[in-house]
């Protein structure tokens, strides 16, 4: 208080973010983009979207104050922390502070009893995501400047601006790939463990540039995943399912993956019984899933916590006796079914390129063109015929010849591309 300096140090590992103010708040299943405007069985949640700073330590004798300096974190999303997965110095030290932690503690326990690490909904940072090397790495990879043009990114429906927004989501998506899934799958390669989860949207096509591209992030993924929450089912009213379900095991297959995993029974009612649980799981598995992870097993049910994506499937639930029926009947299917081997020989165009070169100025055309897509979805499902997806990134990547298109380990020979009649 005197003015004095008595010691200047680095305590950010005894600084950390508490979350402690819960509260509940209603929310509705039609949580995906194709009846998401619908409201329809409301169910409680709890949250915990409010975190403080904290410090814990014991102050050394003869200190008067301690004066704490501390980076601001961007706010703006729901859970107000959202790091910049764009930028290699955080994801480094994302991983400093989580990965190397759990290797600090638990590591000799990898590759065994903790076989990986689960990923859930990775996230960009924004819906128009910017990073410090942005401007550079655009440059590189397009030979024009990304900062006078950005306010394409909003006004213009001429080929310069469909071609620009093109190239800011393919940067976008570089970045992400390189700066944050890479080095995470390598980190768990590394320590002997897969890197398995999902990622964002999966299932809708007009968030995939925001999302980094779900279907072609899946090479990073040991086991490709998606989520399906509520008991909702894909159909012909519900597209969107369908389209997310065979993005990712399209991607697996293409890749040569065993497993494809979907987290699964999130958001249900109390009365939710095992017989629902295996509805979902043969629909999910029709789809080319085969490998479940039921969300979840809470070890308390204190407070608000029994309204957080409820129901558990732990001691909790009194059909928590039948579990076990359920988890022999689905690890042995799951199994086989991963033991077999695709037959499809039609692969469907995603149009994500298309879809790109529409966003965020021209909302109208990116719904038509997913509309469109969805539509071919729905017509391809309800005559049962065996397909897969593919995009124009990936099939950039593809061998033509004989009458066959080849994308990994997956030969086509036919590909459909949806109808451009009502967005051209």
């Amino acid at each position: 208080l005197d003015g004095g300096v008595a010691e200047i140090e680095d305590i950010t590992d005894e600084l950390g973010v508490l979350r402690e103010l819960y509260h509940r708040t209603v929310w509705y299943s039609t949580y995906y983009c194709d009846w998401i405007a619908e409201v329809g069985y409301p169910h409680d949640r709890g949250e915990t979207l409010y975190p403080r700073m904290v410090l814990r330590r014991k102050a050394k004798e003869g200190h008067k104050a301690a004066i704490i300096y501390t980076v601001q974190a961007t706010s703006g999303s729901t859970y107000y922390r959202i790091p910049d997965c764009l930028n290699p110095k955080v994801v480094k030290r994302f991983i400093e502070l989580t990965h190397e932690k759990y290797k600090e503690y638990v590591g000799e326990y990898f590759g065994t009893t903790i076989p990986g690490i689960f990923t859930d909904e990775p996230f960009l940072g924004g819906d128009l995501p910017y990073t410090e090397a942005l401007a550079e790495t655009f440059y590189a990879m397009h030979g024009y400047e990304l900062i006078p043009n950005l306010y394409r990114l909003w006004l213009g429906n001429d080929e310069e601006c469909h071609r620009f927004r093109r190239d800011y989501w393919a940067t976008i998506k570089h970045l992400y790939r390189t700066n944050f899934f890479e080095p995470i799958s390598d980190w768990c390669h590394k320590n002997n463990l897969q890197l398995v989860g999902h990622v964002l949207d999966e299932e809708d096509p007009i968030r995939q540039p925001a999302s980094g591209g779900a279907y072609a992030n899946m090479k990073y993924m040991d086991s490709p995943g998606l989520d399906i929450l509520g008991q909702t089912l894909g159909n012909r009213q519900r597209p969107a399912l369908l389209f997310g379900a065979h993005s990712i095991s399209s991607a697996a297959r293409q890749l040569g993956r065993e497993r494809v995993l979907c987290e699964a029974m999130a958001c249900n009612p109390f009365s939710y019984r095992p017989r629902d649980m295996r509805r979902v799981t043969n629909w999910l598995y029709s789809q080319g899933v085969n490998w479940i992870v039921p969300h979840g097993f809470f070890y308390s049910y204190d407070g608000c916590r029994k309204h957080d994506a409820g129901k558990s499937f732990f001691f909790q639930d009194e059909y928590f006796k039948d579990f076990p029926q359920y988890a022999t009947y689905t690890g042995r299917m799951g199994r086989r079914l991963s033991e077999g081997k695709p037959v499809g020989v039609t692969a469907l165009l995603q149009l994500s390129d298309r879809i790109a070169s529409y966003q965020p100025a021209e909302p109208e055309k990116a719904i038509a063109v997913r509309t469109e897509l969805f539509r071919a979805t729905a017509a391809l499902s309800e005559r049962h015929i065996e397909y897969e997806n593919i995009s124009e990134e990936t099939l950039l990547d593809a061998t033509i010849a004989d009458g066959t298109v080849t994308m990994g380990c997956r030969r086509y020979i036919q590909v459909l591309i949806p109808s451009e009649e009502t967005y051209t």
